[in-house]
């Protein structure tokens, strides 16, 4: 297979989906799954930004089946365990790829995520109490650690993500819920440049990594904002969820990603995604 013929997936978790302890609501037990299935079939994990040095410098990929992680949110559970107050102990997405990554040392040399986070503190703080019923899981004492483990790194989800649970909103008309909708210059710089000034504060990281949140992005953002002011907001490529796999002529600010408990909710769909391969 010729690397401009390569197809490959890129996949969303958000570790707060726990709705139970079985595959189809609770999304560390969809991950510990499907990271099976993925190495039973022959893919080898990347990080995302081997995929993005692929997109962006046409780098060499060989013939192998690639995957690509990402986890939304930057819920602590990315990297903590946490005690469920219904569901019991909930191993964290870094154990999770820590345990695959020793026992599959020799098949997958480069197991890896990004962890796309909210950076400010009072959005996550609102977040927290209205839709996370106020438990502290939207922290940023971990993100150094994680980004320095080799397994996870910590990435750019916006701002505030213009979420309806924030009292303000950088968005012009104080309109919430919908990412389309930050479709001005300030608008951007205020939600990219922003957060990426923060989280270096917090990891030291220079460039990073961008995923839109609820994968949604104006023209504005995607066509102007990202291509044409790279120097000051930082960020080298970003991800959405349209449902398709990445080639290498995918615009490297629109790369596609399947989410889990969307696209796939069952083993056999989660399949029929790698058939497509």
């Amino acid at each position: 297979m010729l690397a401009t013929s390569l197809k490959i997936p890129v996949l969303a978790y958000h570790s707060a989906n726990i709705a139970g302890n079985d595959y189809q609501n609770n999304d560390h037990v969809a991950l510990a799954h499907d990271l099976k299935i993925l190495n039973q079939q022959g893919f080898k994990i990347i990080s995302a930004w081997r995929l993005v040095d692929w997109l962006k410098n046409h780098t060499q990929l060989d013939s192998q089946r690639y995957v690509v992680l990402t986890f939304d949110d930057g819920v602590s559970l990315d990297f903590h365990n946490w005690a469920h107050p219904e569901f019991g102990v909930q191993q964290s997405f870094f154990n999770i790829l820590n345990d695959f990554a020793m026992k599959h040392s020799g098949q997958q040399p480069n197991v890896h995520a990004s962890s796309f986070v909210i950076a400010s503190q009072t959005a996550r703080q609102e977040i927290q109490d209205k839709a996370l019923s106020g438990y502290p899981l939207l922290g940023e004492n971990w993100w150094k650690e994680a980004d320095q483990s080799g397994l996870i790194s910590i990435e750019n989800h916006s701002w505030d993500h213009n979420h309806p649970n924030c009292s303000s909103t950088v968005q012009k008309d104080g309109i919430t819920g919908n990412f389309e909708v930050i479709d001005s210059y300030d608008e951007c710089d205020l939600e990219v440049r922003k957060a990426s000034d923060y989280i270096l504060t917090k990891t030291g990281k220079e460039k990073l990594l961008f995923a839109y949140p609820w994968g949604q992005y104006s023209e504005e953002i995607a066509f102007n904002y990202f291509p044409n002011y790279q120097h000051q907001h930082r960020v080298s490529a970003a991800f959405t969820t349209e449902p398709e796999l990445v080639h290498s002529q995918t615009n490297r600010w629109l790369i596609p990603r399947f989410v889990c408990g969307e696209q796939w909710r069952s083993p056999e769909e989660f399949v029929k995604i790698l058939d497509l391969v």
